[in-house]
């Protein structure tokens, strides 16, 4: 009687997990009409919805267990202070793919990253640094979004 009874019950597992999956949600195209913004576009959003601009420098990579440990060195935008860390999770930057949420987060930084440095992003009810692309910030810089700090001087000049 039990094995009939867990033999139904396997079956009735088996087909509820087959309904979920074909369930999952699938990676929508965009709406019709939709143009995508350019990047100069796409980076000024950026700019103005994030709470905190940072440069700093990586203490410490991150993985499943732990946070990403990031020293401020310069705030071009936003209330942290020089001198402070961060512990935060790392997000996907200013251009995540498509589905992002579908793959299970991005990569994680490399202990081996250590003093490595960096600008990143912070967006309000997002705590995560989402790290710029040396184009990105000098978009940023050429638009007049951010005010240059002492290590953004022009290549070639010594420092």
């Amino acid at each position: 009687m039990w094995s009939s009874f867990l033999r139904a019950g396997r079956w009735v597992c088996a087909a509820a997990v087959a309904a979920t999956a074909a369930a999952a949600p699938a990676c929508l195209p965009p709406p019709p009409g939709w143009v995508e913004p350019t990047e100069e576009e796409r980076v000024a959003g950026a700019t103005r919805a994030a709470s905190d601009i940072v440069y700093g420098e990586i203490v410490r990579g991150n993985d499943r267990r732990r946070r990403a440990r990031f020293r401020v060195l310069h705030v071009y935008k936003g209330s942290a202070r020089v001198g402070s860390v961060l512990s935060l999770p790392v997000g996907w930057g200013l251009d995540p793919p498509m589905c992002a949420g579908m793959l299970g987060g991005p990569p994680p930084i490399p202990d081996s990253a250590r003093g490595e440095r960096a600008v990143a992003l912070i967006f309000p009810n997002m705590s995560e640094l989402n790290f710029v692309d040396p184009g990105e910030l000098a978009i940023m810089l050429r638009l007049g979004l951010i005010e240059p700090g002492p290590h953004d001087r022009p290549a070639g000049r010594p420092r």
